[in-house]
């Protein structure tokens, strides 16, 4: 969640909203928490997002499903 964008208005609270919704996902639909990745404000680029996924999905999956 990106509260401030560069370019475009404002997302107030969407910051906030993005930590609910760990929250959320975690107890209401039971996802672990090893299994969400959180992305507020300037860890929201898409390098940090990049990078995230490239190191963190090549150890979750696996290749054999």
């Amino acid at each position: 969640g990106v509260q401030n964008y560069e370019r475009t208005p404002d997302a107030e609270y969407a910051d906030r909203d993005a930590s609910f919704f760990v929250d959320y996902a975690h107890y209401k639909f039971g996802v672990p928490k090893r299994n969400i990745k959180t992305f507020i404000n300037d860890k929201a680029g898409l390098i940090n997002i990049k990078l995230a996924l490239k190191q963190w999905l090549r150890g979750s999956v696996d290749p054999s499903q």
